[in-house]
């Protein structure tokens, strides 16, 4: 299972590397602060309801309706198949979510941000997988079978949502919307 991770880590690495090249021809676009919040609202929508309906098989509506603010409920939401220490753990961890998106709408003073349309079915968190990895995996990769398997998608999302927050909060201007110093 290590092996698998760590080419997942690398195959995924690979391609960031490549993708972030820089070229005096390509300047990155001027993201402004809301652009930059509804960004992370998204990723915080898709590690709440990844985590959450992983452990429950349920969305964020269960806990909090308003925290969808309109939204759609997530496609393939559905219990994993897991040990109940790593269930309640990933529990934790969507509740984690779910208070951490209210503290940021709390923070946006009513200028609600509705949850996008997700898709983490099985059959969408698989096609991503055979894409990093360049070929169809046989059998084919269900993050939802096991917690190793749940556990990579888990790392990888949470690792590219650290990875966003750490720049983005820098770039946040509005004081206002500061949410970490």
């Amino acid at each position: 299972m290590l092996g698998l991770l760590l080419i997942l880590s690398v195959s995924l690495s690979g391609e960031v590397v490549l993708s972030n090249v820089v070229d005096d021809r390509c300047t990155a676009p001027i993201a402004s602060d809301n652009d930059e919040l509804q960004f992370e609202m998204n990723l915080g929508f898709l590690l709440c309801e990844y985590f959450v309906c992983s452990a429950t098989g349920n969305s964020s509506d269960q806990f909090d309706p308003s925290l969808a603010a309109g939204g759609s409920p997530p496609v393939g939401c559905r219990r994993g198949n897991f040990d109940p220490l790593y269930r309640q753990a990933i529990e934790e961890f969507g509740l984690i979510m779910i208070r951490h998106l209210k503290d940021t709408a709390k923070a946006l003073k009513g200028r609600a941000i509705p949850r996008p349309l997700l898709n983490i079915s099985r059959e969408a968190i698989g096609s991503f997988v055979n894409t990093a990895f360049g070929r169809q995996l046989t059998p084919a990769f269900d993050p939802y079978a096991a917690p190793d398997q749940h556990a990579i998608i888990a790392q990888v999302t949470t690792y590219t949502a650290a990875l966003f927050l750490n720049g983005a909060t820098a770039r946040i201007l509005d004081r206002d919307l500061r949410l970490v110093k």
